[in-house]
């Protein structure tokens, strides 16, 4: 489900940049061509494998504390927050080492 939200955020931003370009009285061609000139595949498959990563990594995490979950709905919670807190570091070190091997630049 990551991966088709991160998608969406594309078109949505892109969509939301030539409304303001638009509203702006700026031309819609030189928009066009602007995000033609800056933009690569590169960018739109990274962000996509990125997203399916962190997909992967909260399902992960969100399953490992799950299962650990015990004393009823306190225990719920806390492996709740545990699971967050697992997700975001994970998050953190992935985004770094995929970052680093698809975009270039130095781990």
């Amino acid at each position: 489900m990551v991966p088709v939200l991160t998608a969406f955020s594309f078109f949505i931003g892109i969509g939301g940049g030539a409304a303001y370009v638009a509203a702006h009285g700026v031309n819609l061609h030189i928009f066009r061509r602007s995000i033609e000139a800056l933009m690569e595949p590169s960018d739109v498959w990274g962000g996509l494998l990125k997203a399916f990563v962190f997909g992967g990594l909260i399902s992960a995490s969100a399953c490992s504390q799950g299962f650990m979950a015990t004393k009823g709905a306190k225990g719920v919670g806390e492996a709740t927050t545990r699971a967050v807190v697992w997700g975001n570091m994970l998050i953190l070190v992935f985004n770094y080492i995929l970052s680093a091997f698809l975009f270039g630049g130095e781990a």
